[in-house]
């Protein structure tokens, strides 16, 4: 009872700073009718992944009442219907709860990286399909565990994709504490099931008062001269988060960060006015397109931000 005290005292304490920096920033725009997408109950709804497939959206997203993953599709990027689930939590097992995943196309199958969580402990799985909706798990146990002593209990919110000149999977992923991570990992692996982990690559920075807490989930993307671009959350406490950006010329070090880190931050009032967190992106020629997960007191929903290249 008293640890649920100081606890509480804590997050109120915590939460007077969610509105240090301005809700947008660096030209990004939150989309004025927010959130985009919700569950029954206008929550539950997080840690979105979105990739541009033909002429459609595809958002990969956990569902916390259905302890799930699930699919939707949209033409826009705002109005989203739901595919199909993918995969759901098996009890008794490892992933008993089965949330923040991601995607890839490789040699006509549909690669699913998912965190799998039991007892406090987090871990990453592979399931594949040729069609998108029935998934098949490659065997009974994890592809990834918490082994390593910057991992603790979790490693989770995986971010992959495929190296076609180094023919290899790089995975990006969140470790540390199974409430927040604490730290941006990386590792490499030639059939997606065997990993070789190389160490943490971003993690607090006491220097930046929007990160000096901690940092979590991320996306990736390879931009048109080479580098890479991470959009990643920034911690300033455990309980207030933002979203930035930061470019790496390998994607493993000499991380920079954006000059008008964070551009996107909790306001006041609005349905994210807790936290903003666990962002995901597509570059297109004209535009840059980011959701991600907010959240108001406990209820989380998926928000779309938007800037225009000029």
């Amino acid at each position: 009872m008293i640890n649920k005290v100081i606890r509480r005292v804590e997050k109120n304490l915590n939460q007077r700073r969610s509105y240090d920096y301005n809700p947008a920033a660096g030209e990004f725009e939150k989309y004025s009718n927010n959130p985009v997408l919700s569950g029954v109950d206008g929550g539950s709804m997080f840690d979105p992944f979105v990739r541009k497939t033909g002429d459609e959206y595809l958002m990969l997203v956990s569902n916390r009442k259905e302890k799930s993953l699930e699919f939707y599709t949209s033409v826009n990027g705002i109005d989203w219907k739901l595919k199909n689930q993918a995969v759901k939590g098996i009890a008794d097992t490892w992933e008993e709860n089965i949330n923040r995943g991601t995607f890839l196309y490789k040699d006509g199958l549909m690669y699913l990286f998912y965190t799998g969580q039991k007892d406090g402990k987090s871990c990453i799985g592979l399931a594949k399909s040729s069609d998108g909706r029935n998934f098949e798990r490659v065997g009974d146990n994890p592809i990834v565990t918490p082994e390593l002593d910057f991992e603790t209990a979790a490693v989770m919110n995986p971010c992959v994709i495929y190296d076609d000149e180094k023919k290899t999977f790089r995975m990006w992923y969140a470790a540390g504490e199974n409430f927040e991570p604490d730290v941006i990992a990386y590792a490499e692996s030639e059939d997606g099931i065997s990993w070789e982990k190389h160490g943490v690559v971003m993690a607090a920075d006491k220097t930046k008062e929007y990160q000096k807490a901690k940092v979590g989930a991320c996306d990736i993307a390879r931009l048109d001269d080479g580098r890479y671009c991470m959009a990643y959350i920034a911690y300033q406490n455990v309980d207030v988060a933002r979203i930035c950006l930061a470019y790496s010329e390998n994607g493993i070090d000499n991380w920079v960060y954006d000059k008008d880190n964070p551009i996107l931050s909790p306001e006041k009032g609005k349905w994210d006015s807790s936290a903003v967190y666990k962002p995901t992106f597509v570059f297109e020629k004209d535009r840059i397109l980011i959701w991600y997960n907010g959240r108001r007191n406990e209820k989380e929903s998926i928000g779309f931000a938007l800037k225009d290249k000029k």
